[in-house]
């Protein structure tokens, strides 16, 4: 039988050194030394006592057993070229993963029972010598699933592609492409366009960038916040991709010259995955950017936000009643709009008639009557939801407050018996009462109609593989409550494989909660200052961003830097509130105090004028083009620095 690949043929793939985790040299050599002495205890054993995992220690003496080498797998970065020299086929039949070449000897990790015979098969199809390493089995298969998954598919695709006649012809630009396809290069695109998908969800991505460059091809992953990059297809076929992706979305493919917004919905592998698609022409060719909506996202209770627990008892305590405003704020990109519907899917209930005005309408709900806006039509928010008021709601979602008309209409819909949610661009919680009064809303009806307002963030999760307990830095600890500061342990991950080396892995929020308590309304009714608003918040337990995400820093899921870096300053630029070493304990949040009674207003008079699916990779059949404004939307972590979840 031919041998699978050529000896001489792999590039970048020298095995890297060996973890074997807390096991050095030295207690290793004396650890054998005491298990030869007469009458002493199992190798297992001795290892155990001296400290080293479990697992670690069968590992190490069952290798020894064998006469092989072993090692923790999960830390190990195992180069691509590595990878290629085992076909995916090969390496998920016989459970085995390619670590690398040692001077020209192909490293083999294997899991107990060891099969030697078939070893040795395999390395006469490869070609080459082969040394068995043994691993943990758990992690072999993580390992097998993780490098041989969908994306070493769209890594297979790519190289195929770029040894196409195609792609080594010099890429040309192209005003209407879908005429003189080539049969091939069609189908080649129809390939990878369905392989970027679906790698991207198996990755959790929220967004896939293709974008020309002058000299090739871009291809980037958002996950977690951050763009990463992935193996990108060739140059010369990304014309054949673009025509592609304008197909499954309904778009003009003749028009390359201006912006086209556009959707397709996707079955794969089960799920069923909203896709929203935005072409931007630009000086090197159109960009592409697919934003990725996983419907079971919009699915979640409020119980899967990350709210602590004193937090959801006053958000649903403010909640439960049945008019009011209640609003979501933060930049764009910290999960306003998740936070919102998990609100709705409280509220859905038969007997209420709920109505939401969006841009773009993130995920259908159901039982939901969900409002597009479309300015080319004529329906922005305002005039959205005055007609909306007149369709006789018991509840509205305003996707963005964003105008002084539509944010008199919210409040003036919140005076008059409706049950208001609504999205604001402000900072903080606090912060949202001026930026109202910016918008032309006047004290007495903020006070008369706020509920709750919610402030958060997004954070990255510390990588439950890698991270470790690590003293805070000394600028850290000075922001750190007294208590805390002596007695908190925080953890920092290093990275490794299973985590990509980014030591994060999953995104969670950080909340801050403003119930608008009788106080706290007399005083936005007086047009106090920010400061003073916050001040009393405080006295009643009202805790900041960074207070809240203290305590998941404390329980070892978030790193402290991290939580440093996305709440820094958003209190003391604005307010310069307390510090924190005199923040009321987070035990001590005291219950709102009962609203005070205001005498309802008049309602105020008008304002001044000023399907595509996929049963399996491969199968995508239609598309249809969404409406004006229902491009993707821009919430990926734009407020932080280097990069969500989800990240509505």
């Amino acid at each position: 039988m031919a041998p699978l690949l050529s000896p001489g043929a792999i590039e970048d793939a020298e095995a890297p050194p060996l973890d074997h985790g807390k096991l050095d040299w030295e207690l290793w050599e004396r650890a054998q030394r005491d298990a030869a002495q007469p009458g002493a205890p199992p190798l297992v054993e001795i290892l155990l006592s001296a400290g080293i995992p479990a697992a670690e220690a069968e590992l190490a003496a069952a290798a020894r057993d064998l006469g092989i080498e072993w090692t923790r797998l999960r830390s190990l970065r195992i180069p691509p070229g590595a990878i290629a020299t085992v076909p995916a086929s090969t390496a998920r039949k016989h459970r085995v993963l390619p670590l690398g070449l040692r001077r020209g000897t192909l490293l083999l990790a294997v899991a107990p029972p060891l099969d030697l015979a078939a070893i040795d098969a395999l390395a006469r199809r490869l070609g080459r010598f082969v040394e068995p390493c043994l691993v943990d089995r758990e992690e072999l298969q993580a390992a097998i699933e993780r490098h041989y998954g969908l994306e070493a598919d769209l890594v297979a695709a790519t190289r195929s592609a770029a040894r196409s006649p195609a792609a080594r012809a010099p890429a040309r630009p192209r005003p209407h492409l879908a005429p003189e396809l080539a049969e091939g290069e069609e189908g080649v695109a129809v390939r990878i366009v369905d392989l970027i998908v679906a790698t991207a969800l198996e990755q959790r991505a929220s967004d896939v960038h293709l974008e020309p460059e002058r000299d090739g091809l871009s291809l980037k992953f958002r996950i977690d916040g951050v763009l990463l990059e992935k193996p990108a297809p060739p140059p010369a076929l990304h014309p054949a991709l673009v025509t592609r992706v304008k197909v499954l979305a309904g778009l003009d493919v003749a028009e390359t010259r201006r912006p086209q917004d556009g959707a397709f919905h996707a079955d794969v592998s089960g799920r069923r995955v909203d896709v929203r698609v935005s072409i931007l022409p630009t000086v090197s060719g159109e960009s592409v950017v697919l934003r990725l909506l996983d419907r079971a996202q919009a699915r979640r209770g409020i119980e899967a936000l990350g709210l602590l627990p004193e937090e959801r008892e006053r958000i649903l305590a403010a909640f439960e009643r049945p008019e009011g405003l209640v609003l979501a704020c933060g930049p764009t990109g910290a999960g306003k709009t998740t936070t919102l519907y998990a609100l709705l899917e409280r509220a859905r209930r038969p007997e209420l008639h709920i109505v939401s005005i969006e841009d773009p309408v993130e995920y259908e709900l159901e039982g939901v009557r969900q409002v597009q806006v479309n300015e080319a039509a004529g329906v922005t928010f305002a005039t959205g939801l005055r007609s909306i008021l007149r369709h006789d709601p018991d509840v509205v979602l305003v996707g963005e407050i964003r105008d002084t008309e539509t944010a008199r209409l919210a409040v003036q819909a919140a005076l008059t018996g409706h049950l208001v949610l609504a999205t604001l661009h402000a900072r903080g919680a606090v912060g949202a009462i001026p930026r109202l009064f910016d918008l032309g809303v006047p004290p007495y009806l903020l006070a008369a109609t706020l509920r709750v307002a919610i402030a958060q963030r997004l954070v990255r999760l510390l990588c439950a593989d890698c991270r470790e307990i690590e003293p805070p830095d000394p600028a850290l600890r000075a922001r750190l409550p007294e208590a805390a500061s002596e007695s908190g342990q925080f953890m920092v991950a290093r990275g490794c494989e299973r985590c990509e080396r980014r030591g994060a892995r999953g995104r969670t929020a950080v909340f801050e909660v403003l119930v608008a308590s009788g106080k706290i309304r007399r005083l936005i009714a007086a047009g106090a200052p920010e400061d003073a608003i916050r001040a009393q918040a405080r006295r009643e337990g009202f805790r900041t961003l960074f207070e809240s995400g203290l305590e998941r820093a404390r329980a070892g899921e978030v790193a402290l830097s991290e939580l440093a870096r996305v709440t820094a300053l958003d209190e003391g630029e604005e307010a310069a509130p307390p510090p924190l070493a005199q923040a009321a304990p987070a035990t001590a949040a005291a219950a709102p105090t009962p609203p005070t009674i205001i005498e309802e207003t008049p309602p105020l008079g008008p304002p001044p004028s000023g399907s595509f699916a996929v049963s399996s990779i491969g199968g995508w059949a239609s598309g249809s083009q969404a409406g004006s404004g229902s491009g993707p939307a821009r919430e990926g972590e734009r407020s932080a620095p280097s990069g969500s979840g989800p990240a509505t």
